[in-house]
Formats: C-alpha cells, structure tokens, sequence
C-alpha cells in the first residue's frame, strides 16, 4: 500500500522520504518499547494452558508494536483517501463501482486497510485491555 500511495501521489519523492521517515521512527519506538532497557525484567505471570500473562506495563510495552503498525496502516489509508478526494471529488467516491483506476486503488485500499483493522484492533486490546495489574512483590520466582 505504501508503493501504491507514492504512486497515486504522482512519485513524489518528499512523500516517500516522509513516509520512510514516519515509518522508521514508528519501528524505532516500537522496537525501543519491546526490546529496550526493561525487556530484561520482563515479567510473565503463569497462566493456564499456552497462554501467558503480562504485568501491565509489560503489556504496554509490547502492545506499543502493535499500536505502531495501526498508526501507519492509518497513515497510508488516510493519504490514500484524501488523494481520490481531492482527485475525484466526495461525491462521487464509490465502493462499489469499479470504473477505473482511481476507483480500484480506492476500493482495494478500503478493503485493506478493513482487514487489517479488523485483525489489528483486538490483537491491540488484547494487551491494552483488562491487563493484569500486580506488584513485583507479589510474583513468585
């Protein structure tokens, strides 16, 4: 999606260094956040069956590549409907006409960005959502 997006940007070589730039800092921050300095303390709580449990903030931790990944997809999805809005105008943005280019980029673009959407955003609340809030004191070794 990130060559079709430089691409209905006409090849625009600011646009890529951007995006190149967006994107190494969010892999950068990702990568921080899971394998940084507290990657070492990690803490993993027993769980039942193959499941493993996180503290909290190990939770944040290594959501924040998740959360990365959403932020970008939702870069390229953003720049990407923004382009055909400006190209094709509101109104006659479709998603279900199929007449040309534009509208095949826009359509397989939606359909994309749904999908990962809809596969990121619960792998995200999974580590956001009801983590397990203990004290270091508390776990066992």
């Amino acid at each position: 999606m990130t060559i079709r997006t430089y691409a209905l940007y006409g090849c625009s070589k600011r646009l890529l260094a951007w995006l190149i730039i967006i994107l190494v800092a969010l892999a950068g921050a990702a990568s921080v956040g899971t394998f940084g300095r507290f990657s070492g303390n990690t803490v993993i709580l027993p769980g039942v069956g193959c499941y493993e449990t996180y503290t909290a903030e190990t939770s944040i931790r290594l959501g924040l590549a998740w959360v990365a990944l959403f932020v970008f997809d939702l870069l390229i999805f953003t720049l990407t409907v923004y382009r055909i809005c400006k190209t094709r105008g509101l109104l006659r943005l479709s998603l279900v006409t199929r007449r040309n280019v534009i509208d095949t980029i826009f359509h397989d673009g939606a359909m994309y960005f749904g999908a990962m959407a809809l596969s990121n955003i619960p792998n995200i609340l999974t580590y956001y959502v009801n983590s397990v809030s203990m004290d270091s004191r508390s776990v066992l070794v």
